[in-house]
């Protein structure tokens, strides 16, 4: 019985070194940030996060990103069916145009044909 105790003791005693050998790994890889000069020596609070965040916003241009802009000089306009798509309605994708290319993916289950233009599926079999 007593071996048993001091088996026992030993490897919580080695757990208790690889746990303390991974933390200090994990430090070493993952240092502490120290704060910005700026931000301590005018003692004023951080921005909140969500004023910084980035958003996107619908284009203005009334031309699919995919087709030809007309010269400035010239007085031709854009026609077809990918132009009369986006004019109509300004959020219509560009993998609903029948120009954009596709792949087909042929697995055991699925026969699926793939839009390189957004990854949309066409046709899934």
């Amino acid at each position: 019985m007593p071996t048993t105790i001091n088996l026992r003791i030993a490897l919580w005693a080695l757990l208790a070194m690889a746990l303390f050998l991974n933390y200090q790994m994990w430090s070493h890889d993952y240092p502490d940030l120290a704060p910005s000069a700026s931000a301590s020596a005018t003692g004023a609070p951080a921005a909140p996060l969500d004023s910084t965040v980035p958003s996107a916003t619908l284009p203005s241009a009334t031309n699919p990103p995919g087709s030809a802009a007309a010269a400035p000089g010239s007085s031709s306009t854009a026609t077809g069916t990918s132009a009369a798509v986006s004019v109509g309605n300004p959020r219509a994708l560009v993998a609903d145009t029948p120009l954009a290319p596709s792949v087909h993916v042929v697995t055991d289950v699925l026969d699926a044909e793939v839009s390189l233009a957004g990854g949309e599926l066409r046709r899934v079999d």
